[in-house]
């Protein structure tokens, strides 16, 4: 578990720890019952570009992003990431959650280069039928962002250096930037919005003059209209996640019940969008953060004049993930599996079943 906090990071490493001895103790296979909720519409259909569809994230936002990126590398265009790890750097193959917690945390201090394990077990999962799209006929192709604070001390530049050594293996030379001399700590950065950019801010967005949306937007678009600032005042649609998850309940995969979705006026059903999908980072999810990330992270002011949908699913808290972070090691899944970085995996499964519907399938 990945979480967004002051540099130092000690509260992280406690709560990493509590986790690996919280997904030993809880035995997942009790029923877990939806919980009565407000009624909230459904996600809408739109004349979605499924092969222009991107996603970026911070933290375990990051993590997921880059496990989403690779598992449906056919339909992207590109990926963003700030502060996250490698590809499965948890390890699949380990045969529980516990034991991946604490393989996760190994990934985090960047002491060692994991960008070797992980081309391994994509290359690995290439190999499963029907586990990941086809790393070598779809990642060259690919545009990647990578952003490292010099300041951050949750997720090292070694860290970062092993996503840039990952992606470098697959992605054709010149595809991949990595921005390594801002001074921002372990966060979300903006040029406009946020706390003090070292300062110890509670929604963990960082005002450390960068746009870091715009930047990694352009770099995955190419040249885009200029950002309308006052985006960040529009209409933000709320959706139901619930129905996608086939129990109904998401909560039962980490998942909160509500998700939201920025949809700019140019994106009407009528009218061809592409699709970013951001995902938050721990202690980011919109029910402790209210709209920091949703609304006012940067990704919208591109979105309204570029013709660009913004989806952002939400997480929450839980005994088994107490910050609500997204499931890069599958907390959610403490007997062994191999599938949380793959398609199947539970939570990229919901993901492009959201992708699906708004494409109106």
């Amino acid at each position: 578990m990945i979480i967004v906090l002051k540099s130092s990071g000690r509260s992280f490493f406690a709560t990493i720890l509590a986790i690996a001895m919280i997904v030993l103790a809880i035995d997942q296979a009790s029923a877990k019952q939806p919980q009565k909720s407000k009624a909230v519409p459904m996600l809408g259909a739109y004349r979605i570009d499924i092969q222009q569809t991107s996603v970026s994230g911070v933290s375990s936002g990051g993590a997921m992003a880059v496990q989403m990126h690779v598992s449906h590398s056919s339909i992207m265009r590109g990926v963003g990431v700030i502060a996250g790890v490698t590809y499965d750097c948890a390890n699949s193959s380990l045969s529980t959650s516990a034991q991946r917690v604490v393989q996760g945390l190994r990934c985090l201090p960047g002491n060692v280069d994991y960008a070797q394990d992980s081309i391994a077990r994509t290359d690995a999962s290439a190999g499963v039928s029907g586990a990941i799209d086809d790393p070598a006929a779809n990642l060259p192709r690919q545009k990647v962002w990578l952003f490292s604070g010099y300041n951050d001390g949750s997720v090292r530049r070694g860290a970062m250096n092993s996503m840039n050594t990952y992606y470098r293996h697959y992605v054709t030379n010149g595809n991949v930037f990595y921005q390594t001399n801002n001074r921002a700590p372990h966060a979300l950065v903006t040029d406009d919005y946020g706390g003090p950019c070292l300062g110890d801010n509670a929604k963990y967005v960082n005002n450390c003059g960068y746009d870091a949306a715009g930047q990694l937007l352009q770099h995955i678009y190419g040249r885009l209209n200029p950002r309308d600032n006052n985006a960040a005042n529009g209409p933000v649609l709320t959706f139901d996640q619930r129905e996608f998850v086939a129990s109904g309940n998401p909560k039962s995969i980490g998942l909160a019940d509500t998700g939201y979705v920025y949809v700019p006026n140019s994106c009407q059903p009528a009218t061809p969008c592409r699709v970013h999908i951001v995902f938050h980072g721990c202690k980011q999810y919109a029910e402790k953060v209210g709209d920091a990330v949703y609304r006012r992270g940067g990704y919208n002011k591109w979105a309204s004049t570029n013709q660009l949908i913004v989806l952002y699913p939400q997480t929450t808290a839980s005994i088994e993930n107490p910050e609500g972070c997204f499931d890069w090691f599958g907390f959610n899944q403490p007997l062994a599996t191999s599938d949380f970085a793959r398609k199947t995996g539970q939570q990229i499964f919901v993901f492009k079943k959201m992708l699906d519907r708004g494409r109106g399938r």
